[in-house]
């Protein structure tokens, strides 16, 4: 997904996919319970780098895809994870993504319309 302003939404959506990993508790119990081969919790910050790469790279967000990668997350960590769990995150992902988006471009068109509006009133 392009960057509609520069940097500043990775730095919002990063601190949101924490917070949402956080809040999951089928990940959390894994990383309590060391259920993964290596060291939980420096594997607890691959699904976050992984997601975060996901959607920067992805043109065209397709809450599947995203499914196979949390999928995928869960399977490192050895776990069964309850059912419906892993579209529930993915789709909060994307609406979270989106919500980012659409702040950024409402803040970058006010700035812009600020712009041509003390452009337009400068005296003739």
């Amino acid at each position: 997904m392009a960057s509609p302003n520069g940097g500043e939404w990775i730095q919002v959506f990063k601190e949101g996919i924490g917070l949402v990993l956080g809040r999951w508790s089928a990940l959390q119990y894994a990383i309590e319970q060391g259920l993964c081969d290596y060291d939980s919790h420096l594997e607890a910050q691959n699904p976050a780098s992984n997601i975060l790469s996901w959607f920067i790279q992805s043109k065209d967000l397709d809450a599947y895809d995203l499914e196979k990668l949390l999928d995928k997350t869960m399977d490192s960590f050895k776990l069964v994870h309850q059912e419906g769990s892993v579209e529930e995150v993915s789709i909060y992902f994307i609406t979270f993504l989106r919500n980012i988006y659409f702040h950024v471009k409402v803040t970058s068109m006010r700035e812009k319309n600020k712009t041509q509006f003390h452009s337009s009133m400068k005296p003739s």
